[in-house]
């Protein structure tokens, strides 16, 4: 396996784990309270950040206004493991050092990773923590499902083991829930093109940045330079890191300057500068056939180039063969086959590969001509210009190359498309991002993203849905009558085959009743149960998605190794804030969603009988450009939030009343046709007309 792939799991970890360091700088730059990233309910502004401390806690620490300090675990995927040795066991031991040593109460340890970690994280330990920290002296009598009994069972032997090896001393309970009290576990998206990157730039461009998106991957890059150095930052540090990219306007020499130091590791994280191999399309020197690819080792055993080259030509042996294209890697060579199908799809090309190359990259060759290659990186000032014109390549389509040949001097930088030479050694396509800020600059970034950590319950859980319905179009029910407000003393347990219970829920929060209603319902799903004891329609839940689902359909949605236990009896009980606290998981369901709205009238923009609802302000363009491709005259815009349910509620009512469709995130065919998005129903009239379209039995 080629080593340079950008693909291994190591360099998505190190790459995770900057961007989350950068995204802290920017934090700390902008004054961002980072409660709301963390899901921590206390204002955290940050003082300084430190990289790989020499604490026991090392990926990153970060000590906040009142001495509050966070020590952080960063990792992009992590599993459920009591193994000695094993990711989670190093974690919490990595915790536990840093609590036995410190002993302090104020001192939150935090599991930063995805939502691509495993669901016995991300769903499970984060429970069993909150409900820790909700009732310290009850909570081990919340009912549990059996992937929380078995959570919960792993991390009391991870605990105990680790305490012992570090005290020589058998813990205690209180020792226990104390540490537990103190752990968190945060999900924080923000890999390329995720909605905490775009916010993490937006927060660039309020702070009056310039080239906020290319200041961002300087950023990113520069968080390993940090963490490698165990540097801290502070306030004046990042500031002062940051002011010659502030708004005010730049010469054009100073602009070359800024675009050269942040083009760097927008390159460099692209090519990843391969070096150990050449491939060529060449014209063939084999009769018969039009075109060869061929794949040859650059450097022989004493470090020595075995590829020569003769005007365009290379030289094989005692023959020569004219370059067409010349790649760093067979992937490089394939996208070109690919961006040309229809030139080369009747001509005979002929594949020479050559054996036992795929490790070329891990030689002791390779490695030091890299870092010549760095070297030569380095000494070009002018990143932006085309290294054979001279002119800008911010505006063109261009290519990374290296340039090593007869007769020039060698050399690593962009070349524009146009004056590409056969014999350019391409390393990459770079990807520069367009300083083109279409953020909607009304959006006021630290609400929205106060409203988004309790909001859109409905919208987290549908991309899996989607997903294991293959389907881009999803109707999904609202109520109109529904009771989420009421605040009766009433709910409904529902009591599951493992012997653990839940409780029912509406909108994402257990649902209230009166009694007279709460009697009402429990019996009408009690004759449910007993109706379908001995056949399959029996009602269950999965252990991730509460609903109270028939089995068949449960079956069909539930995720790999997502467990399906049966609702044994529904019970009437009353309710208590506490339960809420443990297991209402959003504000609001639907909210916060954008209207688009005309800009002078502020009436609300309207497709047809479609009304646009935007779930992420920040690729409003996106939608905009749809919506153009597909015919739909659109006028000077705006944004206008709906920030919780009851508000979504009152314009749903005048909306579906209107006979107007409320549509999230439509995206639309270039015949008009809708492609994409959430249709929002009236529940009851959605089931009506299900019912009627029904055959008759």
């Amino acid at each position: 396996m080629n080593k340079s792939g950008s693909g291994s799991a190591t360099n998505a970890g190190i790459d995770y784990q900057q961007r989350v360091s950068a995204l802290f700088l920017i934090a700390l730059h902008s004054q961002f309270d980072i409660s709301q990233l963390l899901n921590i309910n206390d204002e955290l502004n940050i003082k300084y950040v430190s990289y790989e401390t020499a604490e026991n806690v090392d990926d990153l620490n970060i000590i906040c206004d009142d001495n509050k300090i966070l020590y952080m675990q960063i990792k992009r995927k992590i599993a459920l493991s009591k193994k000695d040795g094993s990711e989670f066991q190093k974690v919490i031991e990595q915790f536990l050092s840093q609590y036995i040593a410190e002993q302090k109460i104020s001192d939150r340890f935090l599991l930063i990773t995805t939502s691509d970690t495993s669901k016995s994280i991300k769903y499970d330990l984060k429970k069993i923590f909150d409900s820790i920290r909700l009732n310290d002296t009850g909570f081990k009598a919340n009912p549990c499902n059996n992937n929380e009994e078995k959570t919960y069972s792993i991390l009391e032997t991870v605990f105990n083991n680790s305490y012992k090896k570090l005290t020589q001393h058998e813990p205690s309970n209180k020792d226990f829930v104390i540490f537990c009290k103190q752990v968190f576990v945060s999900i924080i998206d923000v890999e390329t093109d995720m909605t905490t990157e775009k916010i993490a730039v937006m927060l660039l461009h309020s702070e009056g940045i310039n080239m906020p998106s290319l200041v961002w991957n300087y950023l990113v890059s520069q968080s390993l330079y940090y963490a490698t150095n165990r540097l801290s930052l502070n306030r004046d540090g990042i500031n002062n890191t940051l002011a010659k990219y502030q708004a005010k306007k730049p010469t054009q020499k100073e602009l070359e300057i800024q675009l050269n130091e942040l083009l760097k590791p927008v390159i460099l994280n692209v090519s990843e500068l391969a070096t150990g191999k050449d491939v060529f399309i060449v014209e063939s020197f084999v009769e018969g056939l039009d075109y060869a690819i061929v794949e040859l080792f650059r450097f022989d055993s004493n470090g020595e180039k075995r590829v020569k080259f003769e005007d365009d030509y290379v030289l094989l042996g005692d023959k020569k063969a004219k370059v067409i294209r010349r790649f760093s890697t067979m992937v490089g060579l394939q996208r070109y086959m690919e961006e040309n199908q229809e030139y080369y799809k009747n001509k005979k090309v002929v594949v020479l590969e050559s054996r036992d190359i795929d490790t070329v990259e891990e030689t002791e060759v390779a490695r030091k001509y890299k870092e010549y290659c760095h070297e030569l990186l380095n000494k070009n000032t002018t990143l932006i210009n085309c290294i054979h014109s001279g002119k800008s390549c911010l505006s063109a389509s261009c290519y990374f190359v290296e340039v090593d040949y007869p007769n020039y001097p060698p050399a690593i930088g962009m070349v524009r498309e146009e004056c590409l030479l056969p014999l350019d050694r391409i390393l990459g396509k770079p990807i520069i991002p367009q300083e083109d800020i279409r953020f909607p600059t009304e959006i006021n970034i630290s609400r929205w993203m106060s409203l988004l950590n309790k909001g859109q319950g409905l919208l987290k859980s549908l991309p899996e849905v989607k997903k294991d319905l293959k389907c881009k179009v999803l109707q999904v029910g609202w109520n109109e009558d529904n009771q989420v407000y009421a605040e009766y003393n009433y709910c409904i347990r529902k009591n599951l085959e493992d012997g653990s219970s839940d409780y029912l829920c509406s909108r994402g929060k257990i649902q209230r009743f009166s009694k007279y209603e709460a009697d009402i319902q429990a019996d009408c799903l009690n004759s449910d149960i007993l109706k379908n004891k001995n056949n399959d329609n029996r009602l269950c839940v999965s252990s991730k998605n509460r609903r109270v689902i028939s089995r068949p359909f449960l079956m069909k949605i539930k995720e790999n190794g997502e467990e399906v236990l049966e609702v044994r009896s529904f019970e009437v009980c009353k309710y208590s804030q506490l339960l809420g606290d443990l297991y209402n998981n959003c504000d609001n369901y639907y909210a916060p969603l954008c209207f688009v709205i005309h800009k002078d009238t502020e009436q609300i923009f309207v497709i047809g009988d479609i009304v646009p609802l935007i779930s992420n302000p920040f690729q409003l363009y996106l939608f905009i450009e749809n919506w153009g491709e597909a015919g739909f005259i659109f006028d000077d815009h705006s944004l206008s939030v709906i920030h919780n349910d009851y508000e979504f509620d009152k314009h749903m009512r005048d909306i579906i009343n209107d006979s107007l469709f409320p549509i999230i995130d439509p995206k639309f065919t270039s015949q008009q046709e809708l492609e994409e998005g959430i249709v929002i129903r009236e529940i009851n009239k959605f089931i009506e007309e299900q019912k009627n379209a029904q055959p008759d039995a």
